[in-house]
């Protein structure tokens, strides 16, 4: 809890109470008008967002979400700060470095999901280079100017369903590379028909 006292000069911070403790107004404080705010101190808090994305070329789409766990590391920093919203503007810049790292990668690795595609967030901004912070370390700094830290960074793509339909369909057609020798096949004739039917063995 972030108490401030208000007077005619204005607020000011007067304490901020631990978790788990109480507020105890002094004894000389007649006549003093008190404001609390009260912060969450779950270190485990979670921000999402979702947003809908096109590739490059603008051939493919698919939605990203973005997952930002948080924490209160500052509570008066945060109260501050309050009226700018701050969580909002914490969603807004992570959306912004996210988007702006997927949309360098290729439609491939973007549909595998794999490793390529996590290890943008980790990844110095997302190519590499030298000497650039990582998405997680950029957005960390600017968490920090709202007195929040931020412990992860994760994000997840979901494919559309003709895409997914498409890729499911890919991966039957695709042989078995663990046997060079074809599969050996059976004809059975059904009871009802003289047709014959063609199953794999």
């Amino acid at each position: 809890m972030v108490v401030y006292e208000e007077s005619k000069r204005g607020r000011q911070l007067f304490q901020v109470v631990a978790s788990g403790d109480f507020f105890r107004q002094p004894l000389l404080s007649f006549g003093k008008r008190f404001v609390a705010y009260w912060v969450i101190a779950d270190p485990h808090l979670k921000l999402s967002s979702e947003r809908e994305c096109k590739t490059r070329d603008h051939v493919y789409k698919f939605s990203l979400k973005i997952i930002v766990f948080y924490h209160v590391k500052l509570p008066e920093a945060l109260v501050e700060r309050i009226d700018a919203d701050p969580l909002e503007r914490l969603r807004e810049r992570a959306e912004e470095l996210m988007l702006r790292q997927v949309a360098r990668l290729d439609w491939q690795t973007i549909k595998e999901g794999g490793e390529a595609f996590q290890a943008i967030v980790s990844r110095e901004d997302g190519t590499g280079e030298p000497g650039v912070r990582s998405c997680l370390d950029q957005l960390r700094a600017f968490a920090m100017d709202y007195g929040i830290g931020v412990t992860s960074l994760a994000i997840e793509r979901s494919l559309p369903d003709d895409e997914i339909a498409t890729s499911s369909r890919s991966k039957k057609s695709k042989p078995n590379a663990a046997s060079s020798e074809p599969k050996p096949r059976s004809i059975s004739r059904s009871k009802n028909t003289s047709r014959l039917s063609r199953c794999a063995g």
